[in-house]
């Protein structure tokens, strides 16, 4: 019985990189550009001209300010206070997972837009009431503002991690045009010529299999015939057995084998006079030639009508009874 496994630790890792660089790229980030533990009363009259957002932070409790206004003294806030929208909710947990992080094309760009004010706990701030706030009794203001900077560099790490998806992405295209399953070569008179693949797509040790070949080969100067089985990529393949035979059998005849390893002696084989595909396609002109230049549509969709059907019909000039179907097949 055969297997390979094909896992390349590379690969993975590349792969785990890439996600996590993706996942963690490619964000639009926010910032605290204030924090002062007093309230200078001219910041507060330019925010008001900026048509900011104000929301009080009182003690575990946010509110949204409205009308607000400051005292002819610069001393107290008053405004009205009304229950907080959604919209301006993101900055209460500091941001998407907490990393000051807003998305775009969202009511979440409300954050660009706002300034929290942080003072005690007060039983006078309830919803619809006006309220007045000491600006004295402010631990701190926070205006929030686009992280141009961070924002730019989480772009930029993003394209690398593009980037290093897409050459991974590349990189395992070509390692699976370059077919990964052990390769059988014979020797043929003069050198060593690659006959095919064995016990392809069996990955996993539950996949293992025994497979044939059919091998063109001729004696070397001894009269010995050799037969090489190569890994061609970085990885472990497992052939348990490896065996050879020798058929004796009329020139005129071909010997072919099938999955069980039953061998059949085939002569003059009547190719098809006719092949319908299942949507009444005539294919029979790409079946008539060996090779895997021609190419048919099959219906790989999930619909439960879908299906793939060939008939083949053939001439029976001898009027037999049973007959053998050969078919030249390779896998993906």
């Amino acid at each position: 019985m055969h297997y390979k496994i094909t896992l390349h630790r590379i690969v993975f890792g590349l792969t785990v990189l890439s996600l996590f660089i993706m996942q963690t790229a490619c964000h639009n980030f926010y910032m605290i550009s204030k924090t002062p533990v007093t309230v200078a009363t001219n910041d507060i009259e330019q925010l008001k001209l900026q048509n900011r957002d104000f929301i009080l932070r009182s003690g575990t409790t946010a509110w949204y300010m409205k009308e607000v206004t400051l005292s002819a003294d610069q001393k107290t806030l008053q405004c009205t206070l009304d229950s907080l929208p959604p919209q301006h909710k993101l900055h209460l947990s500091k941001g998407r997972r907490g990393k000051l992080r807003y998305k775009t094309n969202s009511p979440e760009t409300n954050v660009l837009n706002e300034v929290h004010f942080y003072s005690p706990a007060d039983e006078a701030a309830k919803p619809g009431a006006v309220y007045t706030l000491a600006l004295d009794k402010v631990q701190k203001i926070e205006v929030l503002e686009k992280d141009k900077g961070r924002t730019t560099g989480s772009y930029v790490i993003g394209a690398i991690g593009y980037t290093i998806g897409a050459f991974m992405v590349a990189g395992i295209i070509i390692a699976a045009t370059k077919s990964s399953c052990p390769f059988v070569s014979a020797y043929d008179g003069n050198d060593f010529s690659l006959q095919g693949e064995i016990y392809g797509g069996a990955i996993y040790p539950q996949l293992c299999r025994n497979d044939y070949i059919k091998l063109k080969m001729a004696p070397d100067a001894n009269g010995g015939l050799q037969l090489k089985i190569s890994n061609e990529l970085k990885e472990r393949q497992y052939t348990d057995l490896a065996e050879l035979m020798v058929v004796t059998h009329d020139k005129n005849s071909k010997i072919l084998s099938d999955e069980q390893g039953n061998l059949y002696s085939i002569e003059k084989p009547e190719p098809p006079v006719a092949a319908t595909l299942s949507n009444h396609k005539d294919v029979l002109a790409p079946l008539l030639y060996a090779g895997d230049n021609q190419l048919l549509h099959f219906d790989d969709t999930l619909a439960a009508a879908a299906t793939n059907e060939l008939v083949l019909k053939f001439n029976n000039p001898t009027n037999t009874k049973k007959a053998k179907l050969v078919l030249a097949l390779k896998n993906s």
